[in-house]
């Protein structure tokens, strides 16, 4: 439906009184918030406090509304002109001039936009691991597999953990398969280019120096361990029981928040049984942060969270390897069994 002027211009200083109200309410929380700051880059290993942590999380979240209100706007800017050209108000060239103006403006929201979900993004990391959440992130913090490994991996068969938890700092991994199922056989298939395939304990080799930061795989190894425990995987009780007498990450070694640990875990329920071996992963490898704790529903909601991040990743690797195998059949455009 084509908006008449009057339309056009009613939308236009509604989205312009949003706006200026939503920039009101940011520029104040700025002012007392040193925003900058707290997002500021830490070493990979070095903990720290997070000072306003929430009130940075609000403001990042407050910008992304910000932006989204100036890009409405802007479209609504762009209605404007179009109406006006046609109807003879404005001359075809100064019409393209001002879309060219709004667009160049556009852009720009759209850059502000990306720079606030990314610090959105951030101190929802911070959340979990702390002042550390940016040696999460960084470039260089990544693993390259085969898609099939990285299938068995996204889906919580395989873990990488230290094959020396007394290293410092840790520079050798393994991989262990997390599924009493996950035979030798089948991971002969999984095309790593090994000779006979991957197996459980296999050390890896890197191509360089560079290691992945211990947090983000102690994260994957504890979801890993609650999604056996929530699908009742064959051998699960065994996989804790061994992680429990040998646990692989180095101990003590603050991680991940305690409460995020222990939400993860008892996500559907809690087994007094497996509270001993939990509270052992937690008083190892997990932290508070007294000036910010985290209610018991901010730790649910972030379990939660995860756990959805988690499978939605999962989802769209079936949906990659369902593709792999229908470009790879014979020819018969059946997908593979």
């Amino acid at each position: 439906m084509t908006l008449t002027n009057t339309g056009t211009k009613e939308k236009l200083e509604t989205a312009r009184r949003i706006s200026r109200d939503v920039r009101g309410k940011y520029e104040a929380m700025a002012r007392e918030f040193d925003y900058h700051h707290s997002i500021s880059r830490t070493d990979p290993d070095e903990e720290g406090r997070e000072p306003g942590h929430k009130t940075g999380l609000a403001l990042a979240l407050l910008g992304v509304e910000l932006a989204q209100k100036d890009q409405e706007f802007i479209r609504l800017e762009r209605h404007s002109v179009f109406e006006e050209r046609d109807s003879g108000a404005l001359d075809q060239k100064v019409a393209e001039l001002q879309l060219r103006l709004l667009d160049k403006r556009y852009l720009a929201v759209g850059q502000e936009l990306w720079e606030h979900q990314k610090k959105a993004v951030r101190f929802d990391l911070e959340t979990v691991f702390g002042s550390c959440a940016q040696s999460v992130v960084r470039p260089g913090n990544a693993l390259l597999m085969p898609m099939l490994v990285k299938h068995r991996f996204d889906n919580f068969e395989i873990v990488i953990v230290p094959v020396d938890a007394s290293e410092t700092p840790i520079q050798r991994w393994r991989c262990d398969f997390m599924s009493a199922d996950l035979t030798l056989e089948q991971t002969c298939q999984l095309h790593t280019g090994v000779p006979g395939g991957m197996q459980h304990g296999m050390e890896l080799v890197f191509f360089n120096e560079k290691r992945p930061v211990p947090r983000l795989l102690y994260l994957h190894f504890i979801m890993a361990l609650a999604r056996i425990k929530d699908l009742r995987r064959p051998g699960w009780k065994d996989v804790w029981a061994r992680y429990h007498q040998q646990p692989p990450f180095p101990t003590p070694c603050a991680y991940m928040r305690k409460s995020i640990i222990l939400a993860l875990v008892t996500h559907f329920e809690t087994v007094v049984d497996e509270m001993l071996m939990l509270e052992s992963w937690i008083a190892g490898n997990g932290f508070e942060v007294p000036l910010c704790p985290l209610t018991d529903a901010e730790s649910v909601e972030m379990a939660r969270r995860l756990r959805e991040a988690a499978e939605i990743r999962m989802l769209d690797e079936e949906r990659q390897i369902r593709l792999l195998h229908y470009e790879t059949d014979d020819g018969t455009g059946s997908e593979s069994d």
